[in-house]
């Protein structure tokens, strides 16, 4: 059951670009905002490309998202621009389709009435937005994943042409799985979902469909008695609970989506479990896809060392379209009934209050003005903060991506975190995204304080002082601490040090695991 026998609606079309236009409106206000850290990844790495053929950063390469990247260098030789609003243009481009592909996609399953709720929900989709206006690949990742799903939807329910459907699931979930590995869970629940599809829609008796579903379990059983037998199983659990430094505390938070979820949608997410079984209602099949894809990434998600709304974002359309086909059912349910004008009225006041009792349309609202994100410190005018002090024989920072963006080369990265994300994860390990060594500790952070007669480390007020590293490096230095010189503006402090006298002779150690990063004395 989609639609009402004889209902008119706008062509499709002019719905499509409307959906287009709406969703890039919303997806304009922050395009100038400062840059989000790891955008810098695919910004310096882009520009690398231009240059020298790989994604070079200083002495190092940055691999992850590659294709992201080169898209990003194509953007900027083909538009001689290589801005950071020109990187975010290809998440733009990607995060404006993914409404109009919602709404083509379910209107052709379900109906004009659920494919155009579904893609409104994905207009004033708060994390979208954001990711949108990043030069991250998470909008493309989102984009490719739900290509795929969609193709291969239709494919298991005698859509044609069945070659091209089966092409486009192949290739788009090829490119969904190079930008982000986690796309197999969700690829998974496409197959679950699938799976489960392709049976109700059999004339098999419920016990053989018992039998079919065994089979699947048996041969998934099997499969990890086999890898249980080498050290691939152990290394796939160790890549899945794995945290950085500063993640590490969400790691054992199971229910982080969970309250997500809730504080964007309040009543509407906790209503979940009605709207799907209403959903049922109207077409079952897509129904139960769209549940099986949303609900298998949730929960593997929630389990998961690293948490982060964008991780799942590949998931949340198909959320949209399950509780379309829930609020499609519930109207469905009313007019059955009560009178057409009735249901209207209350579906109305239904639609208001869940508007006025959520977050995601006013957060949506606020984004789409170019407000409402957390600071992510300005580095655009550090050259002239800093000035001649770059031309100092050592400099340290302890944001390396606004560094080189921003002030161009160093020497050594001061960061825990980025130091647990090396392998191995020891002080003075190379990251190999910039060729540089990295230490995470106060100790070793005040050798090289000490050890270097004189040097720069470019920071920001909150790392040294409101974190208190700069307390304890200079608790750790005690009284051989050097002379400090600072300059500061809000985003961004620069520390000059100096020592009256040579360093002590216990420094070869460190001097030579920095060697070749000072300058001759």
């Amino acid at each position: 059951m989609t639609e009402s026998v004889g209902k008119s609606y706008p062509p499709t079309p002019f719905v499509s670009i409307f959906f287009l236009a709406t969703a890039a409106a919303f997806r304009a206000g922050l395009l100038t905002a400062p840059g989000e850290f790891d955008e810098f990844y695919h910004l310096l790495a882009g520009k690398g490309i231009l240059d020298f053929g790989v994604p070079r950063i200083l002495d190092g390469e940055y691999w992850r998202g590659a294709i992201f990247t080169r898209l990003i260098a194509e953007l900027f030789r083909l538009t001689g621009s290589d801005a950071l609003p020109m990187a975010r243009a290809v998440s733009m481009v990607a995060g404006t389709l993914v409404p109009a592909l919602i709404f083509l996609w379910a209107k052709r399953t379900a109906g004009f009435a659920v494919a155009f709720l579904a893609a409104a929900f994905a207009v004033v989709w708060p994390q979208g937005i954001i990711e949108s206006q990043l030069a991250r690949f998470y909008s493309l990742h989102a984009l490719s994943f739900l290509s795929g799903a969609a193709a291969f939807y239709l494919l298991l329910t005698d859509g044609r042409p069945k070659l091209v459907l089966a092409l486009v699931t192949v290739l788009s979930w090829y490119l969904a799985v190079r930008l982000q590995i986690s796309s197999l869970i969700g690829i998974g629940g496409a197959c679950l979902g699938g799976a489960i599809v392709l049976w109700s829609r059999s004339r098999w008796s419920f016990w053989q469909g018992i039998a079919f579903m065994s089979v699947i379990a048996a041969s998934a059983l099997l499969a990890l008695v086999l890898l249980g037998g080498t050290d691939a199983l152990a290394k796939a659990w160790g890549f899945y609970r794995w945290t950085p430094g500063h993640a590490a505390p969400l790691r054992d938070y199971y229910g982080f989506y969970f309250q997500q979820f809730e504080t964007d949608y309040g009543v509407l997410w906790l209503a979940g479990l009605i709207l799907v079984p209403l959903g049922l209602s109207v077409n079952a099949p897509l129904a139960i896809f769209c549940a099986a894809v949303f609900g298998v990434s949730f929960v593997v998600h929630s389990f998961g060392g690293m948490k982060a709304m964008r991780y799942i974002s590949y998931a949340t359309p198909f959320l949209f379209v399950a509780w379309s086909l829930g609020l499609r059912g519930t109207y469905i349910l009313l007019v059955d009934r009560l009178s057409p004008k009735v249901s209207v009225g209350i579906v109305s006041i239904a639609g208001l209050a869940i508007i006025s009792a959520t977050a995601f349309v006013p957060r949506s609202l606020e984004l789409a003005a170019g407000r409402g994100i957390p600071s992510r410190g300005d580095w655009s005018h550090g050259l002239d903060l800093v000035g001649d002090w770059l031309s100092l024989p050592f400099v340290a920072t302890t944001r390396e991506l606004h560094h080189i963006t921003y002030l161009g080369n160093y020497d050594i990265l001061f960061s825990a975190s980025r130091r647990s994300e090396l392998d191995p994860p020891h002080n003075y390990s190379v990251d190999v995204r910039t060729g540089r060594p990295v230490v995470g500790d106060v100790e070793e952070m005040a050798r090289v304080m000490l050890c270097v007669p004189e040097g720069l480390l470019v920071t920001t007020p909150n790392w040294w002082t409101t974190q208190g590293w700069g307390d304890r490096i200079l608790q750790e230095l005690a009284g051989e601490a050097p002379a400090l010189t600072t300059r500061e503006d809000g985003a961004l402090l620069a520390i000059r040090w100096r020592h009256k006298s040579v360093p002590p002779e216990n420094c070869e150690l460190t001097r030579n695991r920095i060697v070749g990063r000072l300058a001759p004395t």
